[in-house]
């Protein structure tokens, strides 16, 4: 059997990156040890940015009920010391992105619901209850040895592989890919248990011991995480009496309440060495793990499919060079990096290691708090968390690099509302923004090329509220990529007759996006002044 692409792992990332590769034409293979989805807690926070992502694998509103967020302005977190006094309290704002700043999920429920959407897709192939023995590849082809069930093997072959095989990767293991880093020392007990009471909020007490965590989640369940001793044997793990004792540290309700899910966890921060071997490619645990505390982990493995699943598909397709795969890690490993040294910091706030070192953080923390603005903006939001791309498929100037806003627009053909993301295109679409005398601009080849779209304000649709506008000027012009991040931004001010190029001669990356998008020779050592024909010229007028 063959197909485009191969994956190894059918948790909730790698689910997400065979939908994704679906919506863009290929055929994929999904080979999951388990059968049906995980019943083990698991995680528990998603951002704005992965549900995003959902929306665009078209599942959105199937997940809508498997999610809660609170309403805006509303306390979402607090966090107390260890005599119960709140010293921060974070409330939910509105993203910008089209979705809340921060929702707790049912994992479970969610990976049913991708399973459903994965079983609905022909371009799919779903091979549960298999378990791959042997990786090769081939200048062409990754060929996986699977033992299916009753001990059937049979092999898969695929242009393409993407491990999603978790934290003890077979696929990183056997490719010999070293994972630098180190387990914390406190294992934590983690319990999903059933709630019919009032949702509540979070509420994190931090403690030189037994730091406790308790959220509500969708389906009147609630998530106690009570961390624990060093050298706590953890062998008490099925008596229910020795569970709720510890689980009281968090929730007094654990008292009565039915146990649906127990585990003992332990927690690791670590990031593979590289997270690509030729055809293969690594993503989610399997290439880094981090800390819950910032509650990146999940949404940073939904970031790593959504940011490769295009560049595959583009490779495979031909509307991108090969070189675009180099992008890959070179786009994600920084913020993965930044994402693990934050939720390091947050453990340190957590679990102070003296009363000295807990007065300090949280006295600070208590001023930080009497501002509703910091406050709001410090965990679930904000330059600190949100994904910002320095080097890779972009040029490297005006907004490039950041996420595109998603308001709701209105179409001008039927004056009807929808978010923006709807009316993108499957592949590279430019966004030509009106001025404020209303004139619009036409974007041109060479830049533009076949399987582009291109959407014009005034002429597809109305941006109301301005948000585009606002942010990258009135006549701007914006290509994003299929991932939602801004490609190449020029605002009206920039001189359009001068080639990309000869503007942005001092960004280096400007000829790494050329040769990706097919617009200049792939020769490493060769520059734009020497090479004046391959120089891309963006031809955009008023009309």
């Amino acid at each position: 059997m063959s197909s485009d692409v191969v994956i190894i792992g059918a948790g909730p990332v790698g689910l997400t990156a065979a939908l994704l590769l679906a919506r863009h034409g290929l055929r994929v293979d999904i080979v999951e040890k388990r059968v049906g989805p995980m019943t083990t807690p698991r995680a528990v926070a998603v951002d704005d940015e992965s549900l995003r992502i959902w929306q665009a694998c078209g599942v959105g509103d199937a997940l809508r009920e498997h999610w809660g967020s609170g309403e805006i302005g509303q306390c979402v977190c607090t966090y107390r010391d260890e005599r119960g006094r709140a010293f921060l309290r974070i409330h939910q704002r509105a993203g910008e992105f089209g979705h809340p700043h921060a929702a707790a999920i049912h994992e479970a429920r969610v990976e049913a619901t991708l399973l459903a959407a994965v079983a609905r897709d022909a371009r799919i192939a779903m091979h549960e209850g298999c378990e791959v023995q042997r990786l090769s590849q081939d200048d062409a082809t990754v060929t996986l040895g699977v033992i299916g069930r009753e001990g059937r093997c049979f092999e898969l072959r695929a242009r393409w592989a993407i491990a999603c095989d978790g934290a003890g990767s077979f696929v990183r293991e056997t490719l010999r890919i070293a994972m630098d880093g180190e387990e914390l020392p406190h294992p934590w007990l983690v319990a999903n248990l059933e709630d019919r009471g009032a949702p509540g909020h979070v509420t994190i007490t931090c403690r030189r011991r037994n730091t406790a965590v308790t959220m509500p989640l969708p389906h009147a369940l609630r998530r106690v995480e009570v961390q624990l001793d060093a050298d706590d044997p953890c062998d008490w793990l099925d008596d229910d009496a020795e569970v709720r004792r510890r689980l009281l540290l968090g929730w007094s309700g654990a008292r009565d309440a039915r146990i649906e899910h127990r585990a003992i966890c332990r927690f690791r921060s670590a990031i593979a060495e590289r997270w690509r071997d030729g055809r293969v490619f690594l993503a989610g645990d399997a290439a880094h793990q981090m800390p819950p505390f910032a509650g990146q982990g999940l949404g940073a493995g939904l970031r790593d499919v959504a940011n490769l699943a295009f560049k595959l598909a583009a490779v495979t397709q031909g509307w991108l060079a090969p070189c675009v795969l180099d992008s890959y890690e070179r786009e994600r490993r920084p913020h993965v990096e930044k994402m693990t040294r934050l939720a390091t910091r947050l453990g340190r706030m957590m679990m102070p290691r003296s009363r000295v070192e807990a007065a300090l953080v949280q006295n600070a923390l208590r001023i930080v708090g009497a501002s509703p603005r910091i406050a709001g903006g410090w965990l679930l939001r904000g330059p600190s968390i949100q994904q910002t791309i320095r080097s890779g498929f972009i040029v490297p100037a005006g907004r490039a690099g950041h996420y595109l806003p998603q308001p709701s627009v209105v179409v001008v053909e039927g004056g009807h509302r929808v978010p923006l993301d709807e009316l993108l295109g499957p592949r590279m679409t430019w966004i030509a923004l009106a001025n404020a005398a209303g004139a619009r601009a036409e974007i041109r080849p060479p830049l533009f090329q076949l399987g582009d779209t291109i959407l014009v304000e005034g002429r597809d649709f109305h941006d109301p509220e301005l948000v585009l506008r606002r942010r990258y000027g009135d006549g701007g012009i914006v290509l994003v990529r299929p991932d939602r991040v801004v490609c190449f931004h020029v605002r009206s001010s920039d001189d359009p007759s001068k080639p990309i190029s000869r503007r942005l001669a001092c960004q280096a990356d400007s000829i790494f996006f050329q040769q990706a998008r097919g617009l200049a020779s792939p020769e490493p050592h060769s520059s734009p002044s020497q090479r004046p024909d391959a120089s891309p010229t963006a031809r955009i007028r008023a009309s």
